[in-house]
């Protein structure tokens, strides 16, 4: 499977085997297709539902048929439990996406109360104490979140769920899991907690210097002519003695960057730590 790829597929093989490529694939119960868009699993999941949905009007009946707590019961043991198993993945999914799972749990509530059809969803959830589905996936998303976070597991995520609840999503409109995850945090008012996790707390025998001090330091920064990839490797090595050569005094440093960009904002950034000074870039 080729990930959100536009350019043709190269073929390939393995011991003269064509190995074929496909769009969808099932990995633990979950399917994942090509452009990560949950389309697929959404659908497995409707599928699985109606059947189950099939199941509870065979045993609902006026006259001998299972009760309200039978019924709720199956519902979230037999079906809503489907819809939790994927949530770190669904909680990617759009709201029209969501909401055919949406309609799945308004008619199972009102196979549950014997509602007609004509009833307000928002009265059947409320009769059967059962919270909307996105807003449950949220719920179960954040708490998953919070319990690796607390045994210090998947810290990177943090701090990219932490960059993305500090820009503006008018801004910021690409659609990544970082950001997913920090919409549903805002949607649930809990972005103070998850921006206060982890405190970046300077060093205990860090004293800031008073306004009034000089600067301890004089940077320069030189960019090359070209593009790296455009330039051979005695270019750049000229380039760098040209650097060398243009430090004025002695007791400077020279640092050299790799380039590296950041791949969603296209900028870079560069820092230096000594005993007197750190500075960013």
């Amino acid at each position: 499977m080729h990930i959100k790829s536009t350019e043709p597929t190269p073929p390939l093989t393995a011991d003269n085997n064509v190995i074929s490529w496909i769009n969808n694939y099932q990995y633990l119960g979950v399917w994942i297709d090509s452009q990560m868009k949950c389309t697929t699993h959404i659908a497995a999941l409707k599928e699985r539902a109606t059947t189950r949905l099939n199941a509870m009007r065979c045993i609902t009946g006026a006259e001998g048929g299972a009760n309200f707590n039978v019924l709720r019961t199956f519902y979230t043991q037999a079906i809503r439990s489907i819809f939790d198993y994927a949530t770190p993945l669904l909680i990617m999914t759009t709201p029209a996406q969501s909401e055919a799972l949406e309609k799945a749990q308004n008619e199972a509530l009102r196979i549950i109360l014997g509602a007609p059809r004509w009833t307000k969803t928002c009265n059947l959830r409320a009769e059967a104490h059962l919270p909307p589905v996105r807003r449950r996936m949220q719920a179960l998303h954040i708490t998953i979140l919070h319990i690796n976070f607390n045994k210090g597991r998947n810290m990177h995520l943090l701090r990219s769920i932490q960059q993305c609840l500090k820009q503006d999503p008018a801004l910021f409109t690409k659609r990544t899991w970082a950001r997913c995850a920090a919409a549903g945090i805002t949607d649930t008012s809990l972005q103070e907690f998850f921006n206060n996790h982890v405190q970046d707390l300077p060093h205990p025998d860090y004293h800031s210097k008073p306004p009034w001090a000089p600067p301890s330091y004089t940077a320069t920064i030189s960019s090359l002519t070209k593009k790296k990839s455009s330039l051979s490797a005695e270019e750049l090595a000229a380039q760098a003695r040209n650097a060398l050569a243009s430090v004025p005094e002695e007791g400077s440093a020279v640092y050299f960057t790799d380039g590296s960009v950041d791949p969603e904002s296209g900028r870079a950034a560069a820092a230096f730590v000594t005993s007197e000074e750190t500075a960013f870039f």
